[in-house]
């Protein structure tokens, strides 16, 4: 049969044969039909649409002590027009054979790695319209030094392969369409060694040997799942049983060997957690199981595979002898946080990755609600306070992105991931949320939710469900705020003739140092203000939907106002030395925690662009430091969503505003002023603290410790003579105070390093030797990130614990002697999050002598990466506002500490 005659039977359904018997004509060729098929272009960013996958069956080959691994794929799909070229993604995969199938009829492909992860598939003649299978299959490479694709993770002898494919990286396990939108059902086979565990997204159909060493393990198919969402473990794992949902959903946490007596925690409050959620949503879980996966290289992070949530261990496990109060709350939170995706994201995915926000916003904002419901005795409305604080720091500035930025080239998919997808979002949430009311936010995203269930959304989708369920549009609030970077900041005017009202003017806030907006937009801005009458709270509310408004204020003149009602407004304001005053001193006792807290915030603000004394800010602390948790860390350094280690002893931003001739005395009056209570509330936790007491405890004992409180230096190395029988929380505050002072346990943890299987316990141990001062130790344990025999892994925690200047300066020269070296140890797939953490730390030197070197080295050493362009840009801008505000600054400190 020739290849034109199969064209043409293949497109007009016409039969190629030889003609009847009966006339026995002279044999003749058939007509030929000459057909052009156009091949769809390599892509540049998505993949065509010509091809539609239906549904995936995938069999992987996998054993952990192998750095390979093989594979099968059956891609069912449609064909919208006839084509001989299909792209497909596809990364570091050797293609062993791929067909096109469909009925009886097969057709040779051949698949050809083109690009940095595209495949060619370009079938031996054109495939017709309608529905193929392809099969193909490959051997691929397991991830040995990065959290990518199929990756390696070791604890002691034992292996572990794991997943994990946000954003792109399914890529390098599956020839796939990996976007988003390719939402379709998934069918996952994994031959595993005889003996070991293997897990994904689903329960096990059916499990048999596949010979005398080799187990077959067939998993039940998926609902609808893109790429990214799918997930599988294998090793010598170990099940806890978590029970059931009060709906029936069973729960197992997922653990490596060793580790099963860590668990019980987790395990017993993730079917509560099922319950809280599914009462919110009234949806039911929308999957057969949940398995919490431990995986022990994720670091600090977590990944929420439908019916298989990935955390680390910090994130999942506690101490098994004084399991700590910080621990539990951040296992739920971070347990909730993923579980909160199981319908923001996995039931319902957005359709590109410039609507991100669909997922983690949402997430982020759900933490409160989740902490609230599961345990109101943790909650506080300071964790909200703390996500908008820190969507507020990533956005002053001009290279600031929108939260639905357009995404253009792939670098753009890694870059979404940032405070301004996850905490700007959930703070407009929260905004929004107000202003509807609770209840009727809460019946739109239900609405949301179930109208796109098992599909794809965008924000058009969201605003139309939160528009029905207001009773009024929506969206001319939320949408300004998704596509318009920046924060704005409001002018509050007090006046009361004729009668008492309040004016607020907008614009964009712009610190100095930062290049000017080549516009100024403005905003819809819902605004409740506080204001005292008759010596009681009143409110008064209104939308600034212009330049200015005008708002009446009922009753007699009032004291005072402020413009935040509940800390919700994603804004500043623009305190006079006067209101911030009254604010402290007449209108604290009326005012909420968060409304506290924001004005504090928004009188740093005023500080650190000189149109505030810091001794305005400072007057404040005290107030602060008998608050809650959350109000001593932003009075002691913390910032956006608070951890202890945050801490520098001064408002977040005041310190690296210091220059180093005023640090000594900066160093003193945090010893005078916080020592005492660090001292007081010492190193070892009690059984008896609560979550707050624990957390504000370890926030002062660390203000002192880095202000040098010689006291807690010396009961620092005496405690760390016995580490290992320390709990996790003390142990970490311990050991980075104790080798600063210590050159002889520094010695001892640097031999421990390579002989310890315990990854958490390496991590400590590497972040400790990160904190010494004295230059030239530094240097000596900075050269373990080039030891070959540490964990590319591991490296992070040396080399991102330096928490003040001085051990700063130390990472960055050393740096500078080794980048080369480093940066062949880094595995690409870490993309951004290298020029993230790296090149903010050269950029945090705030040198206006060396602004220019800086800015130069690190877009040249870092710029290149994908993903970095923006983050490196935003940086340089940090470091201007920064230099700016270290001129504004210094005066004013020198007359707060009263120094020449």
């Amino acid at each position: 049969m020739t290849r034109a005659c199969v064209i043409g039977a293949i497109l007009l359904g016409v039969a190629c044969s030889n003609p009847p018997p009966h006339v026995a004509p002279p044999p003749t060729a058939p007509p030929v039909l000459v057909v052009t098929v156009a091949d769809e272009p390599q892509p540049t960013l998505r993949l065509p649409r010509h091809f539609t996958a239906v549904s995936y069956a995938a069999r992987l080959a996998i054993e952990p002590s192998k750095p390979t691994f093989g594979g099968d794929i059956a891609i069912t799909g449609d064909l919208a027009k006839p084509a001989s070229v299909i792209w497909l993604h596809g990364k570091d995969l050797a293609i062993r054979s791929a067909v096109a199938r469909r009925d009886r009829e097969t057709v040779p492909l051949a698949v050809t790695a083109k690009g940095e992860d595209l495949l060619e598939v370009r079938a031996a003649r054109p495939l017709a319209a309608g529905r193929w299978i392809l099969a193909i299959a490959y051997d691929g490479k397991v991830t040995m030094d990065a959290v990518a694709g199929a990756f390696h993770s070791s604890i002691g002898k034992d292996d572990y392969v794991m997943s994990n494919f946000e954003p792109t990286y399914a890529r390098r396990v599956f020839p796939s369409l990996d976007e988003p939108d390719r939402k379709v059902p998934w069918q996952l086979t994994l031959d595993v060694p005889t003996g070991l565990v293997a897990v994904s997204n689903t329960p096990i159909a059916r499990s048999a040997a596949l010979d005398a060493t080799h187990t077959r393990v067939e998993f039940v198919p998926t609902r609808p799942l893109p790429t990214y969402l799918i997930a599988f473990g294998v090793g010598p794992f170990e099940i806890v049983d978590g029970g059931k949902s009060k709906s029936g959903v069973p729960v197992r946490i997922v653990t490596p060997r060793g580790t099963a007596d860590r668990a019980a925690y987790a395990a017993s409050i993730t079917p509560r957690l099922i319950d809280f959620l599914e009462a919110w949503f009234a949806i039911p879980y929308p999957y057969p199981k949940l398995d919490v996966v431990v995986a022990p290289a994720f670091d600090n992070d977590a990944m929420e595979n439908s019916g298989a949530i990935f955390c680390d261990p910090t994130n999942s496990l506690v101490d098994k002898v004084h399991p700590s109060q910080a621990s539990r709350h951040n296992i739920a939170m971070t347990i909730g946080h993923e579980l909160a995706h199981q319908w923001f994201g996995d039931l319902v995915t957005p359709a590109w990755w410039d609507e991100l926000w669909l997922n983690e916003s949402f997430a982020t904002w759900m933490e409160d609600k989740i902490i609230r419901g599961f345990d109101p005795g943790a909650h506080d409305e300071g964790l909200e306070v703390g996500v908008r604080s820190g969507a507020i720091h990533a956005d002053a500035g001009t290279t600031a992105r929108r939260i639905r930025e357009p995404i253009v080239a792939p670098g753009g998919i890694i870059g979404a991931f940032d405070g301004i997808t996850y905490n700007k979002g959930a703070a407009i949430l929260r905004m929004v949320e107000r202003t509807m009311g609770e209840e009727p936010f809460r019946r739109g995203i239900q609405a949301y939710v179930r109208a796109h269930a098992d599909g794809t959304a965008t924000a058009a989708g969201l605003i139309a469900a939160l528009d029905t369920a207001a009773g009024k549009p929506i969206e001319p609030v939320i949408s300004p705020l998704l596509d318009q970077a920046g924060i704005p900041e409001l002018a509050v005017t007090l006046a009361c003739d004729p009668e008492p009202h309040v004016t607020l003017a907008q614009h964009r806030f712009v610190p100095p140092g930062s290049p000017a907006p080549t516009t100024n937009p403005t905003w819809k801005l819902p605004i409740c203000v506080v204001y005292p009458r008759a010596g009681k709270r009143a409110e008064a509310c209104g939308l600034l939907d212009g330049p200015e408004l005008a708002l009446p204020l009922d009753g007699a003149c009032p004291a005072w106002v402020m413009a935040n009602a509940d800390g919700v407004g994603y804004f500043y304001t623009a305190h006079t030395e006067k209101a911030a005053a009254t604010l402290r001193d007449q209108a604290w006792p009326l005012l909420s925690g968060p409304e506290r807290r924001v004005v504090f915030e928004d009188v740093r603000a005023q500080v650190l662009i000189g149109k505030l004394p810091i001794a305005t800010l400072m007057a404040f602390v005290p107030k602060l430091l008998g608050g809650d948790r959350f109000a001593v860390g932003d009075a002691l350094g913390g910032y956006g969503r608070f951890a202890p280690n945050d801490t520098t002893g001064l408002p977040f931003g005041i310190d690296q505003a210091i220059g180093p001739t005023l640090r000594p005395a900066v160093l003193r009056w945090i010893r005078d002023a916080i020592g005492a209570r660090g001292r007081a509330a010492g190193f070892v936790r009690r059984d008896t603290d609560d979550y707050n007491t624990e957390v504000t405890s370890q926030v002062l004992v660390l203000a002192a410790v880095r202000a040098r409180d010689p006291e807690l230096l010396k009961q620092a190395v005496a405690l760390a003579e016995h580490y290992r029988d320390l709990p996790h929380a003390t142990r970490v505050l311990v050991l980075a105070a104790a080798v600063d002072a210590s050159p002889a346990l520094a010695a001892r943890l640097h031999a421990a390093v390579f002989g310890e299987p315990d990854r958490e316990l390496r991590g400590e141990l590497l972040s400790a030797l990160g904190h010494i001062h004295d230059r030239k130790r530094a240097f000596a344990e900075l050269d373990l990130a080039l030891d070959s025999r540490l964990e590319v892994g591991d490296i992070g925690a040396l080399m991102f614990a330096w928490d003040d200047e001085d051990t700063r300066a130390n990472t960055e020269a050393w740096m500078r002697q080794h980048v080369a070296a480093l940066m062949k140890r880094l595995p690409p797939p870490n993309e951004g999050s290298v020029a993230r953490y790296f090149g903010g730390m050269f950029t945090a030197a705030c040198d206006p002598a060396r602004r220019d070197e800086i800015a130069t080295f690190v877009t040249a050493t870092f710029g290149p990466i994908l993903g970095a362009d923006r983050i490196v840009k935003q940086q340089i801008e940090k470091m201007d506002q920064c230099i700016r505000q270290r001129a504004i600054v210094e005066p004013s400190v020198r007359a707060w500490l009263k120094v020449p």
